[in-house]
């Protein structure tokens, strides 16, 4: 219970700094599908093929690849991205497409249009975009975006 209680209130204090810091610039903006100017995600360092190669990110605050950020991510349909961790927490509400995440040990869970979720930073978890159609998520981090592979363990020999 402490343990929860600890991350809601860390997340809580995450936002509300953001919040605060983002509130200090009292500039409107605007902008419509039109606007957003979409880049490659990066194959993480050193990993011999993208995991989430044909993904794409469009940047609304900040750089996902450097600092906190908001932007919109998009997810080719029928992708999927093996057991991976962030380093930093990961928010997230699926705009369109179907969008699984199974945290390790744990059930995967579909989330259609409208649904949120928050991935922290370590917590290891696989992922999806259902086939038919692409997904697009609103995500929001404190810190760089990055995808760690899992190494899968080798089966034992028997």
């Amino acid at each position: 219970m402490k343990s929860r209680l600890g991350w809601f209130m860390a997340g809580a204090l995450t936002m509300a700094a953001m919040a605060a810091a983002w509130a200090a610039n009292k500039e409107v903006v605007l902008m419509s599908p039109e606007d957003l100017k979409w880049v490659d995600v990066p194959a993480p360092p050193g990993a011999p093929t993208n995991p989430a190669g044909g993904a794409q990110i469009a940047n609304v605050k900040g750089d996902a690849f450097k600092g906190a950020y908001s932007a919109f991510a998009k997810i080719p349909a029928g992708q999927v991205h093996p057991l991976h961790t962030h380093t930093s927490d990961a928010i997230s509400v699926v705009v369109s497409g179907t969008f699984t995440v199974t945290p390790e040990g744990g059930a995967e869970r579909k989330l259609g249009p409208g649904s949120y979720f928050m991935i922290p930073g370590g917590v290891k978890h696989a992922s999806s975009c259902a086939a038919g159609a692409p997904c697009v998520l609103f995500q929001m981090g404190p810190a760089k975006f990055d995808v760690k592979p899992v190494a899968e363990k080798a089966e034992k020999s028997k």
